[in-house]
């Protein structure tokens, strides 16, 4: 597992390696949520993404999937290159 380069408070984003295409990160609300986001599908006003787990809440608010998309939108470039280099594809 390894950490994305850039943040958003309160989220993790994160990828793991030895992980499966489509290309995608993990954000997490730790204690609440965890999903799946497919970053080359994401739109300026779409996230696709699917959740893995969620706890004390129904998933991301509407508030974070905004958050999620503008990240996806501002640091797309890095997001391909950390998958590249972060996530061994065998």
């Amino acid at each position: 597992m390894a950490k994305a380069d850039n943040q958003i408070d309160g989220l993790e984003i994160i990828f793991y390696s030895n992980d499966h295409e489509p290309e995608h990160f993990h954000a997490r609300k730790p204690g609440e949520w965890e999903i799946r986001v497919y970053f080359r599908f994401c739109t300026t006003d779409h996230l696709e993404y699917e959740e893995k787990w969620t706890l004390k809440s129904a998933g991301p608010s509407k508030k974070d999937r905004e958050r999620l998309c503008d990240y996806v939108q501002q640091h797309r470039n890095s997001l391909e290159h950390e998958w590249e280099t972060k996530v061994c594809q065998d």
